[in-house]
């Protein structure tokens, strides 16, 4: 049987040698300096991320919302969202990371 100890930090020099490639391809492509709007429906995708959100906030609340009724409600007021469009991981870890964050499109800033 193999410690864990260094199998531990294999994984913590794999998990940081594949970061390190994400953001070099990431520079390479001009990420840093693009701005919101390389991708025509950016918008709409980050609007159902703060709907999402404020649903998830609804349902802190007796009695829980009709989700269909509150999308509904939702476009209404706002008319320019998307759900669904994207495959259920990308769409879930999107709208997670949306939850966590607030509703802004400035980045969070730390310190």
């Amino acid at each position: 049987m193999r410690p864990l100890r260094p199998l531990v930090f294999q994984l913590i020099a794999v998990f940081a040698l594949l970061l390190g490639v994400a953001r070099k391809v990431q520079i390479a492509a001009g990420a840093p300096m693009a701005a919101f709007g390389g991708f025509p429906d950016e918008a709409a995708h980050f609007i159902g991320g703060v709907m999402l959100r404020d649903f998830l906030a609804a349902c802190l609340t007796f009695p829980f919302p009709n989700p269909v009724k509150y999308a509904t409600a939702y476009y209404t007021h706002v008319p320019y969202f998307a759900i669904g469009v994207w495959p259920p991981v990308c769409s879930t870890a999107g709208k997670g990371f949306g939850c966590s964050w607030p509703a802004s499109p400035a980045p969070p800033r730390f310190g």
